[in-house]
């Protein structure tokens, strides 16, 4: 292990390894600990792309040449979504979705010093616009690419970029679907995040309740949990990675998948604390915005929503080949279309990039009838139902 010319890295310590007795047999038990990702890849016999491998389930695979360029950027310690894109105008950017951006700023924070700078000033104090080498003129950053450009311009540096909302609906497959591809609308990670979180919150119940000016309270534990789900999603994917955001609304729990593989272990994800965003410049931009947190308590959010909704406790997994992170937040009693069951539906999400409307893969698990009515009078409750 200490041969460079064997294996690339040595991870293990005395401690790793120890022998145990099993049925009168000494056994050499080896711990492999998750390798840090400045690390990574770990290969042998001097061969990076034919000596790398992985485990899943009970073999080995030998990583694709995807999977290892995708650890060679998550090992860099520089921020990949700071750097300036020469070859983009500001043209790129939509200046429709900056409006928007910077009325939520000044509604969540109303006397940030900001808000008094021109848009060019407002975004370069973002990062979302630089200079190559401070000199010149501006151009986007992946950053600002990202969450204010439009899809077709982002295609062009993320070519499996994809943002997809669906909502299940037993006899319609799905009953609202929002891609980032239909050319309705901008595409960007922002006007995705302002359609598509009011449409995984709206089937939420809203406890009656005032703050101390006497105003409703609109927020529940769950809302924030989504919430978090949706925004962590949306600063921790791997842009380049394939297959894109897929947010899902069933009538028990959301399911949000994002390409790329967690940067911390997940059992330290569970336990909250720590944060390796990959995209840090965008969870600046969503922090302005108090749409999510910094010091990983993400998933304490939704582990306490989920208890006070009764509810099981949110899920998060690692797929591979391609990388991918799932999380599940199930959302219990504070879910309108909520059914005293003993335990959640355990349909599974169809994540095809490109899955027609038609696809056989949702299992709500109330009849759709119930569900279609709740639907409308969610709407006609928010406001926004018209005939």
């Amino acid at each position: 292990m200490h041969n460079p010319s064997k294996v690339s890295a040595n991870i293990l310590t005395d401690d790793s390894i120890t022998i145990e007795t099993i049925n009168d047999c000494d056994i050499i038990r080896i711990q492999v600990p998750r390798a840090n990702r400045h690390l990574r890849p770990i290969y042998i016999c001097g061969n990076r792309e034919k000596g790398t491998y992985r485990r899943d389930g009970e073999g080995d695979y030998r990583c694709s040449s995807e999977e290892i360029v995708a650890m060679i950027r998550d090992a860099s310690n520089e921020p990949l979504d700071d750097t300036v894109l020469e070859e983009f105008p500001l043209d790129a950017l939509s200046w429709d979705t900056v409006s928007r951006y910077r009325a939520v700023v000044s509604a969540a924070r109303p006397n940030h010093p900001w808000l008094k700078l021109d848009d060019e000033e407002f975004l370069v104090k973002l990062n979302a616009i630089g200079r190559t080498n401070g000199e010149g003129e501006f151009h986007p950053t992946r950053a600002g690419l990202l969450m204010f450009g439009f899809e077709y311009e982002i295609a062009k540096e993320y070519a499996n970029y994809f943002l997809d909302y669906r909502e299940a609906d037993q006899e319609r497959r799905w009953a609202d679907r929002i891609t980032s591809q239909d050319g309705t609308w901008t595409g960007n990670l922002f006007d995705f995040w302002t359609e598509a979180l009011p449409r995984l919150t709206s089937g939420l119940k809203k406890p009656f309740a005032l703050d101390n000016n006497l105003q409703r309270i609109e927020d529940t534990e769950m809302h924030a949990a989504i919430r978090e789900a949706l925004a962590n999603a949306l600063v921790h994917s791997d842009y380049y990675g394939r297959r894109g955001i897929v947010a899902l609304r069933y009538s028990d729990r959301i399911e949000i998948a994002n390409p790329g593989n967690s940067r911390v272990a997940l059992d330290v994800v569970r336990a909250g604390g720590i944060s390796d965003a990959r995209n840090p410049t965008l969870m600046r931009m969503f922090g302005l915005i108090s749409a999510c947190e910094r010091m990983g308590s993400g998933f304490d959010v939704m582990s306490n929503a989920a208890k006070a909704a009764s509810a099981p406790p949110p899920e998060i997994e690692e797929l591979f080949n391609p990388d991918r992170v799932m999380v599940k937040v199930y959302t219990g009693k504070l879910s309108a279309f909520y059914l005293d069951t003993d335990a959640p539906s355990n349909s599974s999400p169809s994540e095809t990039n490109h899955t027609p409307a038609s696809s056989s893969s949702a299992q709500p698990s109330v009849p759709a009838p119930q569900l279609a009515l709740s639907h409308d009078l969610a709407k006609i409750v928010e406001g926004r139902f018209h005939t």
